[in-house]
């Protein structure tokens, strides 16, 4: 796993995504209730992924900053491993739907009851959710294998 000063690729992302997209719990303003309607989408709210206004993005104003992001990154490793002689680590590329997918594969690790991962997520039908979605970890495998020790007695 890449790490730079310490820190994780997982952390490094995390910190870009929130000073590039997460908006403050509180807006600096306040509204007379007009963009109330906006806010909600399917009766949800509060997605990380929104305007001040909570108006919904589209995916390609997500994803054009996440692939900006990227390639700066990138472009900034290659030239100091070129420096420093040794092969860049370099992030691929991803996008807001693979947050997505990494979001329900640790939904799925974390909460058994299928039918309320498939309506968190928003998918009609729960086979969607379970071959697509409801992958595992080998971590994950060996937790679930190693939990069933002395719970199966054979006679």
């Amino acid at each position: 796993m890449y790490e730079k000063n310490g820190q994780h690729l997982e952390v490094i992302l995390r910190h870009l995504i929130k000073a590039t997209f997460v908006r403050p719990k509180e807006r600096p303003y306040k509204t007379d209730n007009k963009y109330v309607a906006l806010k909600r989408f399917d009766g949800y709210s509060g997605f990380v992924f929104s305007t001040a206004q909570g108006k919904l993005y589209q995916a390609s104003a997500v994803n054009q900053p996440l692939h900006r992001m990227q390639k700066a990154y990138n472009d900034m490793e290659e030239k100091r491993a070129k420096a420093e002689k040794r092969e860049p680590e370099l992030i691929p590329s991803f996008s807001a739907h693979n947050l997505r997918h990494t979001f329900c594969t640790r939904f799925c690790e974390n909460e058994t009851n299928i039918k309320v991962i498939q309506e968190v997520m928003g998918h009609k039908d729960v086979q969607t959710t379970l071959d697509i979605y409801a992958e595992s970890t080998t971590e994950k495998k060996q937790e679930v294998i190693n939990s069933l020790q002395g719970k199966i007695i054979i006679k």
